[in-house]
């Protein structure tokens, strides 16, 4: 064309313009994938990127920049050299990035060897042009292109996806219509550019501009799907960790559950050794008296309590908790639980409101003022009294309730370490002496938060005491 300066130069400039809008589009969709390497570091899209950054310089070389940056030092040999070496790794790396972006898919054996032909071309083509034969090593890498794309279009048709332990597909791989698609799209614009350099096809100016074509619709293609595919093993990445840490916290409920277990056991073949003895010297003696008939009272009785002890603690674990309010009289309640206790006879020093209407669950709060009255008749002075007391008391966060205290002098146990008192299966060493399980004060805490109150230790310089805190 013969045109005017003023025309050439909008001409040049619009060109310009062009130019530098592919070279952006492929620094994109390098930038793009690079980042989601930093992040995955996975290795396909680790190709990617070292094959994306050979094609964009590549593409830069074929728009002539890497004239205009090495007019100065370089010589036109050099620049040609350097020129025709990015023409052949630009084939090799695709070929590598192809065949490694199959070979996450199941493919045939024929496949695999047919691409490592290819691979073994392209080195022997790199050697070809560095022994200086550069117009036989060109020809044959443009016949490389074309066949490599056909020969990768039939493993594509045959690949299938994996299949997981389970049985299962695994879903991180592009589907394989999406393979096959981007395949044939490639392939159709590379024939555009690759049959007029054979001389199969005539080549015109559109031609020229079909190899900068190639570049832009398979880096663009290729990176929309690896972009999807990044996403998907990301997902997979987190399905996998969330999965391993609820198997974690399975494995470690499980751990916590056998150990308790195995306290439990010993807990149990220790506290029941004695009543057992009891009971089976009772047997033996020929002629049981009174006493023998009340030691045998004693120890079944304890080794009830024992067992019930258990019973409701498992109960606790291992079901769900359901608070079932109701409303009762606590003053009475507790009453009647300090004349049903044998034991509390002459000892329990009572100070109450003669009426306490409460809404709770009576069963559990039964449980609780039972555990703290016996563990105090239990473990503390026998000479001293037990002062039970149940009144008004208002919160700290203003909230009306009813506080029930016990509270009792040091025994032969001494104190309980405030640490550890409502810890599972815990008693004071001078407690062994005593038969016990140690669940008591943990079961009462437990059920005293399910059902919204507060059982709190707060002894005194000479009481060991409990609250107990009910909202009404």
């Amino acid at each position: 064309e013969a045109l005017s300066p003023r025309d050439m130069l909008r001409e040049e400039h619009g060109l310009w313009l062009a130019y530098s809008a592919l070279l952006a589009v492929l620094f994109s969709c390098w930038l793009w994938v690079f980042l989601a390497w930093l992040k995955d570091r996975d290795p396909v899209n680790g190709i990617f990127v070292v094959r994306q950054m050979v094609l964009l310089l590549y593409t830069a070389s074929f728009l002539g920049y890497h004239r205009m940056l090495m007019a100065d030092g370089v010589t036109p040999l050099t620049q040609d050299f350097f020129y025709n070496i990015l023409v052949l790794l630009t084939t090799a790396l695709s070929v590598f990035f192809e065949y490694r972006f199959l070979r996450e898919y199941v493919m045939p054996a024929w496949g695999k060897w047919l691409i490592r032909g290819l691979l073994m071309i392209s080195v022997v083509v790199l050697a070809l042009f560095l022994m200086g034969m550069t117009r036989l090593a060109l020809t044959i890498n443009l016949v490389l292109n074309a066949v490599a794309l056909i020969s990768l279009l039939a493993v594509a048709c045959r690949v299938r996806l994996p299949v997981s332990d389970s049985g299962q597909a695994v879903t991180y791989q592009l589907p394989k219509l999406a393979v096959v698609s981007y395949y044939l799209v490639v392939i159709f614009v590379l024939a555009l550019s690759i049959l007029p350099s054979l001389g199969v096809l005539q080549g015109n100016v559109v031609s020229i501009y079909v190899v900068l074509l190639y570049g832009l619709i398979s880096g663009l293609t290729m990176t929309g799907l690896l972009i999807v595919r990044s996403r998907n093993l990301e997902r997979i990445r987190i399905e996998v960790n969330n999965s391993l840490f609820l198997s974690r916290q399975q494995l470690a409920i499980e751990t916590r559950r056998r150990q308790d277990q195995s306290q439990l056991l010993n807990m149990l073949m220790h506290e029941l050794k004695t009543p057992l003895a009891v009971i089976d010297l009772a047997l033996k003696d020929r002629e049981p008296s009174d006493k023998a008939q009340s030691y045998v009272g004693r120890a079944i009785a304890n080794m009830k309590s024992i067992l019930e002890r258990c019973v409701q603690t498992d109960r606790l674990i291992d079901r769900p908790f359901e608070v079932r309010k109701q409303r009762f009289d606590l003053a009475a309640q507790l009453q009647q639980l300090l004349h049903d206790n044998k034991s509390a006879e002459g000892r329990i020093a009572l100070h109450s409101l003669p009426v306490a209407p409460v809404d709770q669950d009576l069963q559990c709060t039964q449980i609780i003022a039972s555990n703290l009255v016996e563990n105090a008749l239990k473990y503390g002075d026998p000479q001293q009294p037990v002062h039970v007391s149940l009144q008004a008391q208002t919160h700290a966060d203003g909230r009306s309730g009813l506080c029930l205290r016990v509270a009792n002098a040091s025994g032969a146990a001494g104190r309980p370490d405030a640490q550890q008192v409502f810890a599972k299966y815990y008693r004071s060493a001078a407690a062994q002496r005593q038969s016990g399980t140690g669940l008591g004060l943990y079961l009462s805490h437990n059920l005293a938060a399910q059902m919204g109150a507060e059982l709190r230790y707060l002894p005194t310089d000479t009481h060991i005491q409990f609250e107990l805190w009910l909202p009404t």
